[in-house]
C-alpha cells in the first residue's frame, strides 16, 4: 500500500471516528447531564459485556452509570436501569455496530476493566454468602482472567490483561484498587452454624414457650463451659518494624487448656456467691502445687482435679451439690430454674435425677442455637475473653523474663472471673436473648438473628414431644427427658 493510500485510509478512520462521536451527543437527547465519554463508555460495557454475561449486559451497563453519573441519575428522578434503558433505546442500531466493529480503544480498556471487576465483585459476593469462601489473591487473579471478554483486539486484551501476569505487588495494587472501588477489605468470615433459619424460628419459639412458664420471682442461672487456655493467644499491641520480638511458650503451654463452669443469674445480689469451677486434670495442676496454692485464689474460684479437663456427668453432679448448697444460704424462699445447652453431660440421667432430687427446675436452650438463644454465648463470654486478654498482658509485662507461671495464671482468671460474672449485673443479657420477661425486652440483634420484625406473642407452656424433638440434638436427648 502506497503512503498516498495509507494517508487517505487514516483521514477515513478518522472521520468514522469523528461520525460517531457526532451521533452519540446526539443520541443523548433528554440525558444532556451525560457526557459523550459517559454514554460512550456505559454502550461499551453494555455492548462488550454480552459475551460473558448476556443476562446481566443491562445490569452491568445501569451499574456503570450509577457509578458514573450517580447526580443525573438522581435528577431524572428513575432507576439506573431504566435510565440506561431510555438511553440505548435512543442510540441506533448502526451505532451499535460500530461499538462493537472499531471502538475507541482507551475507553474500550476503561469499560473492559469495569466489567471485570463488576462480574468479579458479584462473584466474590457469591463465594462469601453462597460457599463460605474469602477468595484469596492467586483466585482472584484466575477468575479475573476467566472475565476477560472475548474478541478483544489485541493491543486492548494485553493492556487489559496487564494487572493479572504481572508480578505479585502488581496484582496486589489492582485488586486493593478493586477492593476501595467496590467496598470490600480482606478478612476472614465468621463461623457460624448453618442451621435453616425456618428450624430456627421454630426452636426459638418452641424455646420461649418454656421460658415464659417460668415465675418471674424465680432466679434464673444460666451455666456453660469456657475453654480456657494457658497460653493466651490474639493479644494485639504496638509491634516495632525494626526489632523482631516473638512470645516464647512450651508446646505444652501452647496445647494446655483447662474448663470453666462459668455461672451468672437473673439475681445481682447471688451473683456474688454462684459458684464458678475450674476444671483442670491432674497432670496441669498437680496435689503438691495445689497445697501451696494462695487461698485467695480458691476462695474466689473453685478449681476441680479430675482425669479429664472437660466437664462430665460427675462434675455436673458435683455442680448441682454446690449450687444447691449456695441458693439454699441466699433465698431457700424463691425457687432456682438453671438455664444449659444439650451438652450430653449435661442431660445425662444422673443429672437429672438429682436435679430434680435438689428441687431444681432446668431449661434447655435448643441445640444449635446458644449462639442466639444463651446469655453467656450471646453477651457475657466475649467481655470475659477481653478481660482475661488485658490481665494476662499485664502479668506477663511485669512477670520476670515474661513467663506467667500457673500460680499467675490462675490469678489472672480468678481475678477476671470476679470482675466480669460476680460484679455485674447481667440482667440485661437474659433480656436481649428473651429469656425472660416474655421476650418484651428482646435485643434487635436476636430479632435479626432470628429474621423476625417484632417478635410475636408466645404463650406459656411446656414445649410438646414434637417440639421437644426439634429442640434436642438428633442424637442423644430426646424429647422422652424433657420431664
Amino acid at each position: 500500500m502506497s503512503s498516498t493510500e495509507l494517508a487517505g485510509l487514516r483521514r477515513r478512520i478518522r472521520s468514522v471516528r469523528r461520525s460517531l462521536r457526532r451521533q452519540l451527543d446526539e443520541s443523548q437527547g433528554s440525558w444532556s447531564g451525560l457526557s459523550a465519554s459517559c454514554v460512550r463508555q456505559a454502550l461499551l460495557v453494555y455492548v462488550w459485556s454480552q459475551a460473558k454475561t448476556p443476562r446481566h449486559a443491562l445490569d452491568a451497563a445501569a451499574a456503570y452509570l450509577s457509578r458514573a453519573a450517580p447526580l443525573v441519575i438522581a435528577q431524572v428522578a428513575v432507576s439506573p436501569k431504566d435510565a440506561f434503558s431510555a438511553l440505548l433505546a435512543a442510540t441506533s442500531a448502526a451505532l451499535i455496530a460500530r461499538l462493537s466493529t472499531d471502538p475507541p480503544a482507551y475507553e474500550l480498556c476503561q469499560a473492559c476493566d469495569f466489567i471485570i471487576q463488576y462480574l468479579l465483585h458479584d462473584w466474590v459476593r457469591s463465594q462469601n454468602v453462597e460457599y463460605g469462601v474469602a477468595p484469596t489473591r492467586q483466585q482472584l487473579v484466575r477468575q479475573a482472567l476467566h472475565f476477560v471478554p472475548d474478541g478483544l483486539p489485541e493491543a486492548v486484551e494485553k493492556r487489559v490483561c496487564l494487572p493479572f501476569h504481572g508480578d505479585p505487588p502488581s496484582q496486589r495494587t489492582y485488586l486493593k484498587r478493586f477492593r476501595k472501588a467496590w467496598n470490600r477489605r480482606i478478612g476472614t468470615l465468621p463461623i457460624t452454624v448453618s442451621l435453616p433459619i425456618h428450624v430456627l424460628q421454630e426452636k426459638a419459639y418452641s424455646f420461649y414457650r418454656w421460658a415464659n412458664c417460668i415465675p418471674p420471682e424465680s432466679i434464673l442461672v444460666n451455666m456453660d463451659e469456657c475453654s480456657l487456655a494457658m497460653h493466651v493467644e490474639g493479644c494485639r499491641g504496638t509491634v516495632l518494624r525494626s526489632v523482631r520480638g516473638a512470645v516464647r511458650a512450651s508446646l505444652n503451654t501452647q496445647r494446655s487448656r483447662m474448663t470453666l463452669l462459668a455461672s451468672v443469674s437473673t439475681d445481682v445480689g447471688f451473683n456474688a456467691i454462684i459458684p464458678q469451677v475450674l476444671l483442670a486434670n491432674k497432670t496441669q495442676l498437680p496435689i503438691k502445687f495445689m497445697k501451696t496454692l494462695d487461698p485467695a485464689i480458691t476462695d474466689r474460684l473453685k478449681i476441680w482435679r479430675g482425669a479429664t479437663a472437660w466437664n462430665t456427668a460427675s462434675f455436673m453432679c458435683a455442680y448441682l451439690h454446690l449450687l444447691h448448697e449456695r441458693w439454699q444460704s441466699y433465698s431457700p424462699g424463691k425457687p432456682l430454674t438453671l438455664l444449659f445447652d444439650c451438652a450430653a453431660c449435661h442431660l445425662h440421667c444422673s443429672v437429672r435425677i438429682l436435679a430434680k432430687t435438689l428441687g431444681l427446675q432446668i431449661l434447655v436452650v435448643p441445640a444449635g442455637a446458644t449462639g442466639t438463644l444463651q446469655p453467656l454465648d450471646a453477651y457475657i463470654f466475649r467481655t470475659l475473653r477481653c478481660e482475661i486478654r488485658r490481665r494476662w498482658t499485664q502479668t506477663k509485662s511485669e512477670a520476670a523474663e515474661g513467663v506467667v507461671s500457673r500460680e499467675a495464671w490462675l490469678r489472672v482468671m480468678a481475678t477476671a472471673v470476679e470482675a466480669v460474672l460476680a460484679h455485674r449485673d447481667w440482667g440485661r443479657a437474659f433480656e436481649g436473648t428473651g429469656v425472660t420477661k416474655q421476650q418484651s425486652c428482646i435485643s434487635s440483634h436476636t430479632l435479626k438473628a432470628l429474621q423476625w420484625n417484632e417478635c410475636p406473642k408466645i404463650p406459656a407452656g411446656r414445649p410438646s414431644v414434637g417440639q421437644a424433638s426439634c429442640m434436642f440434638p438428633s442424637r442423644g436427648a430426646g424429647s422422652g427427658n424433657i420431664e
